[in-house]
């Protein structure tokens, strides 16, 4: 008879003397608990609103941290209106059968009403109230029907009814710098979150356990957060849906689109603090790196921005990304050899797409593939193995940036009468590779071309640079060396497509976005604030009397003459914020984009890195559930400051005998960013190993 209980909730009930726990059991959360106080007199009497009309919410959505006292804190209301409380998690409604959730919806409801006034409790409403139309059933998706069910059930209510239910996204072409398998680099959100995804799918959240993203490290207060550091922070999951509006934030040094109720980090005399996007006024200040710290005491003023690694040791594999473009012939050669004997040679050449004798070969040892063999290339003798990464290596890579292609060659070209730069490329080509030029030709009069035809080499550039000017990058390892390997990696790309004006001033163009948009947050992770702008080179354009030239887009950055990092001057340091100067609603038809689970729940995106905030998801819960009459009320519950922490541990310490010697007040300062749940959890063990002992 068990299929005749599918439909019945398994909601529990608080209601005893023995169970209940008002605000004076809640440490901290004084904001939060202020602001569901009116929640409580409407409980207790509710004559006094409706006399005057008011209308108190039916619903409150309860967003934190996890642990941070949710569940604690709609107990509490309950408990100071003394009324009952129940609990019921999301995930319990959604069963495989359809039906089934729409079922124990109706239940719940119905026994919450019996019971009035009373407050019921959905935890991890998320798991059923996310926005509709993404199923793969569409309509008839169990999860909508469940959720649907909730929104007739809140709509049933009478405006007498005393019964209260408790319970964020960027466009594609943000970049955003990612770490994945130990490689950093800079991408569109789109190009990483769209590769967790089938085509065609939104709507549900995908676990990313590889990824980490750029975030950073904060004390929290009673305010806000600290800003400390940018650093990375692993990333729990993805998430992905479309949407038909967006907002388009413009602020002095760039512009970011975002979802209204996707939340981004604004500055504030306690540190930094979210807020939603339709929230935003202009005026305010967004958080942008680098972080600089206005103090009273000018000498304790300081700029934050990035950490490196200083201990940076790293040894590049010369040969890899030559060999890396024959993967299928490295697995038919080592197929072959590992199936010697096992399978014969005219099957395995079949099979692969060679010739019998020449898996024979393989097998005896008699040849090696030619695209795996280094002695197929005459200078295979005098290239070392590996190359070290020095500073010496990065200013080379600067000067290829600038000046160089590859394809089986290396070919740097310069201005005939930048003979201190040529002399520089030759010895450090020389230095690092072993290598003297092929060849040097002069195709102008003011022209020289400076070729190596090393193959090995050519890859080696390419792979870690880019090859062809549009499409140039940074060396990804670039990103967690020391500020000296940036300096002298932009010594070599500036003395070939930089201009440094008389006050001191740098100027950078590129025809490579990706180049300039790394520049610009490499040099802003290590304190360097720079500026871009993007411009169109007429068509016609000739050089030299050459052919004319098609219509280009160009890339410029720029350093005051403070933030040189290559020649910086004295002077006042620019204080240029990323002040909001205007907010525009405008239609939007595609997928936006959002990292959940992140430590602090925030990450950096955009052309200039802006600190965005991923919330515990509203952004995905259906619209519907958050309009006037359903949850349309939003509390937000802080991680505890200092003294929340200490008021926590008093409470879980009452009950239990505690040595003299522990100080609960030196706990809580060494406990920032635990929450309620971390403390409690941290006291317990404490017990559990005092009786061990």
């Amino acid at each position: 008879m068990q299929i005749f209980s599918f439909s019945r909730s398994n909601i529990r009930l608080f209601s005893s003397d023995k169970d209940r726990i008002t605000f004076k059991d809640v440490a901290g959360l004084k904001e939060a608990k202020e602001e569901l106080q009116e929640i409580v007199e409407f409980l207790k009497n509710p004559k006094k609103f409706q006399e005057l009309g008011a209308r108190i919410p039916r619903g409150v959505l309860l967003m934190g941290a996890p642990g941070s006292g949710k569940t604690l804190l709609a107990r509490a209301v309950a408990g100071e209106a003394n009324v009952p409380f129940f609990h019921i998690s999301g995930s319990e409604f959604v069963e495989m059968f359809v039906g089934v959730g729409a079922g124990r919806v109706r239940d719940a409801f119905n026994t919450v009403k019996k019971a009035a006034p009373a407050i019921l409790f959905i935890d991890e409403i998320d798991a059923i109230g996310r926005e509709r139309g993404a199923g793969i059933g569409g309509g008839q998706d169990e999860r909508e029907q469940t959720l649907n069910q909730i929104l007739v059930e809140m709509d049933g209510f009478d405006r007498e009814t005393r019964v209260i239910v408790m319970a964020a996204s960027v466009t594609g072409d943000t970049p955003v710098l990612v770490k994945k398998n130990n490689q950093i680099f800079l991408k569109p959100i789109a190009e990483i979150i769209d590769n967790y995804y089938n085509q065609n799918e939104e709507g549900r959240e995908k676990l990313s356990p590889d990824l980490e993203i750029l975030g950073f490290d904060g004390k929290p207060n009673k305010h806000g957060i600290y800003f400390k550091k940018a650093v990375f922070k692993k990333v729990r999951s993805v998430f992905r849906h479309k949407v038909n509006e967006i907002y388009k934030i413009k602020f002095i040094g760039g512009k970011i689109l975002a979802t209204g109720n996707h939340s981004v980090f604004v500055r504030t005399k306690f540190g930094v603090a979210a807020k939603p996007v339709a929230e935003l006024k202009t005026g305010e200040i967004l958080v942008d790196l680098p972080y600089k710290v206005n103090r009273t005491n000018k000498q304790k003023r300081e700029i934050r921005a990035g950490e490196f690694d200083e201990k940076f040791n790293l040894e590049l594999l010369l040969w890899q990304p030559l060999f890396e473009n024959y993967r299928e012939v490295s697995f038919a050669f080592n197929y072959a050899l590992a199936n010697a004997n096992q399978i014969s040679q005219t099957r395995l050449g079949q099979s692969l797409g060679y010739s019998q004798r020449t898996i024979g070969k393989w097998q005896q040892g008699i040849c090696y593939p030619r695209e795996l063999s280094k002695k197929y290339f005459k200078d295979y003798q005098i290239l070392p193995e590996k190359i070290k990464v020095t500073e010496e290596l990065m200013r080379l890579f600067g000067y290829y940036t600038a000046e160089g292609y590859s394809r089986k060659e290396v070919d740097f070209c310069l201005n005939i009468k930048e003979k201190e730069k040529i002399e520089d490329i030759k010895a450090l080509m020389k230095q690092i590779f072993h290598l003297t030029p092929n060849r040097e030709r002069n195709i102008t009069s003011n022209a020289i071309n400076i070729i190596y035809y090393s193959k090995p080499v050519a890859k080696f550039f390419a792979y870690y640079c880019g090859s062809g000017a549009h499409h140039k990058h940074l060396p990804p390892f670039l990103f967690e060396a020391p500020e000296e390997y940036f300096i002298e990696f932009l010594k070599g790309y500036a003395a070939g497509d930089g201009y440094t004006d008389s006050k001191g001033r740098l100027e950078i163009t590129s025809v490579s976005e990706q180049l300039i948009n790394e520049l610009n947050w490499l040099s802003r992770l290590h304190s360097y604030k720079c500026y871009i702008r993007q411009f169109t080179v007429k068509a016609l354009r000739r050089i030299k009397n050459g052919k004319p030239l098609k219509e280009t887009k160009a890339w410029r950055i720029s350093y005051g003459k403070t933030q040189n990092p290559i020649n910086s001057q004295p002077g006042k340091a620019s204080t240029v914020r990323a002040i909001i100067k205007n907010i525009e609603k405008m239609p939007y038809q595609g997928y936006v984009y959002d990292f959940c689970g992140c430590e602090n729940e925030a990450f950096f995106g955009g052309r200039t890195p802006i600190l965005l905030h991923n919330t515990n998801r509203p952004d995905i819960l259906d619209f519907a559930l958050l309009r006037p009459g359903r949850f349309d009320r939003r509390v937000v519950l802080d991680l505890p400051d200092i003294n929340g922490r200490e008021e926590i541990l008093k409470i879980h310490t009452r009950d239990k005998k505690v040595s003299p010697e522990v100080k609960l007040r030196e706990i809580a300062e060494r406990t920032p960013g635990f929450s309620g749940a971390d403390l409690a959890n941290l006291v317990n063990e404490a017990a559990i190993l005092a009786a061990r002992d």
